[in-house]
């Protein structure tokens, strides 16, 4: 899935959400403002940069590539409709997404949207067929 993703449009001008907390981590460009510089200080502990590409550390040391908007949408619609695409659930895809070794910061709630929105997975998803019923409360002697 590495070679996978198309190029970015270069008339489009995005800001991506880890350009800020980027230039933190490139030498000799730091912020002036002093809760900024702490605060970005704080959030670059968990990242590190690699020309410029930049990556978030987990918890076990493994490197996450962060990638913006663009690329994220094209790494939904591979995982979730994709030739191995299994169209799982929105917690199943995020796990599946990090596997893979991508991050971007609200990647749990696109993951929840886009499986609501995919037509397949309403179609053809398992439906509760039993009605809601009260619970009994049981007395242990």
């Amino acid at each position: 899935m590495q070679g996978g993703l198309a190029a970015r449009p270069t008339s489009e001008k995005v800001a991506a959400w880890f350009d800020s907390g980027s230039a933190f981590l490139l030498p000799r460009r730091r912020c002036t403002g002093v809760p900024t510089k702490r605060t970005l200080g704080r959030l670059a502990i968990g990242y590190a940069l690699d020309g410029e590409i930049l990556y978030k550390r987990r918890k076990d040391r493994v490197l996450l590539r962060c990638v913006d908007a663009f690329e994220a949408k094209k790494i939904l619609e591979e995982v979730h409709e994709g030739v191995c695409g299994m169209h799982a659930n929105s917690f199943t895809m995020a796990r599946q997404i990090m596997r893979f070794g991508y991050y971007w910061s609200t990647m749990e709630g696109d993951c929840i949207r886009y499986a609501k929105k995919c037509h397949k997975c309403q179609i053809y998803g398992d439906k509760i067929h039993v009605p809601p019923s009260p619970l009994h409360v049981m007395t242990s002697p």
